[in-house]
């Protein structure tokens, strides 16, 4: 019996052509150009089939394909994702995903970013699918000038080929019984370094705490308007100071810009006498202004000793000399 690993390029035209995957996913992530409705459609208009996009279970296995319209898009992501829950079989099971720019689709799917902090993962790297496209780019030269069935046609059969290899090694546990024990050496080295009892709760307390801070960035306490009020009378203050020493003309006119400003806050806020730094008032809002001050400085300092950390412990299982590493040094560098 031959699998059917491809979805029908009808299908695959027709959802594409009806999902509306236009969104940019989240600000504060790397600008990917994958997933980019605009890019990817301005770079392949001239082609009738662009790529393959599909699919691996954990054993690194085939399970779905289809052919793009396009450059890589998020609705391909969405088809796959769609086709693999309505599978009758897998509808009573929790289904784990993995995709290198899943940080964009979260507004689509609510997706985990990173397989080692969440459960059922194991030591799936999220890479098996990039193993396949090494195995699969030598087909490339021979498939381009191919009818479009004799291409899938090629392709399915490699896709079974590659399927059998990787069954073969199914229940081989010599790497994973490896990576056990050098684990559990490394984490008694680090426990006998803290002078402290570590129970199975203590550990349960930290990976809530490192799930909390690593899942949900620490987003900056929004200011009042008393503590905007007080925050712009003195760079008002400053400003007036330092234009007494230096009439500089863009200092003036940052003078004037304020001004304005702080007299539309005062008028919509209904205060007729400017508050003054020795009220208590001022002083009030003055003291919660330096404290969220404060607190925004320090979650951004322990994000970044945090990061720090994490690369520099990964950047230990490479030699210096390698590229991997090298690129471990540049973003350390970068975080510092």
């Amino acid at each position: 019996m031959v699998l059917d690993f491809f979805i029908t390029d009808e299908e695959v035209s027709n959802f594409v052509n009806s999902y509306n995957d236009s969104t940019t996913g989240f600000k504060e992530c790397n600008q990917f150009k994958a997933g980019d409705k605009v890019r990817s459609k301005s770079r392949t208009s001239k082609m009738d089939v662009t790529g393959v996009f599909g699919s691996v279970c954990r054993h690194e296995s085939p399970v779905l394909f289809m052919n793009m319209q396009h450059g890589e898009r998020l609705v391909y992501s969405v088809l796959l994702l769609d086709k693999l829950l309505n599978v009758p079989a897998s509808k009573d099971q929790k289904l784990n995903e993995t995709y290198d720019i899943a940080c964009v689709l979260f507004s689509h799917l609510n997706v985990e970013f990173n397989p080692r902090r969440t459960t059922g993962f194991g030591l799936t790297d999220g890479e098996g699918i990039e193993r396949l496209w090494s195995y699969l780019r030598c087909f490339a030269k021979i498939t381009k000038e191919m009818t479009p069935s004799h291409r899938v046609d090629l392709l399915t059969d490699a896709l079974l080929h590659y399927a059998k290899r990787k069954e073969r090694n199914i229940g081989k546990h010599s790497k994973a019984v490896s990576i056990l024990k050098n684990t559990e050496k490394e984490i008694g080295d680090k426990i006998s370094l803290i002078n402290k009892v570590i129970t199975e709760e203590t550990i349960q307390e930290w990976k809530i705490e490192e799930k909390a801070t690593l899942c949900s960035k620490a987003k900056p306490v929004k200011a009042t308007w008393e503590e905007i009020y007080v925050e712009q009378l003195q760079r008002l203050n400053s400003l007036s100071e330092c234009i007494q020493e230096d009439k500089d003309p863009d200092l003036i006119e940052q003078y004037t810009r304020l001004q304005k400003f702080v007299a539309c806050l005062e008028k919509a806020k209904g205060i007729s006498k400017r508050w003054h730094k020795d009220e208590v008032k001022y002083i009030s809002a003055n003291d919660v202004l330096q404290r969220r001050c404060q607190k925004n400085i320090l979650d951004k300092m322990r994000e970044g000793a945090q990061e720090r950390m994490f690369l520099l412990d990964l950047k230990k299982k490479y030699y210096d000399g390698q590229a991997v590493a090298k690129r471990f040094c540049g973003q350390v560098n970068r975080s510092s």
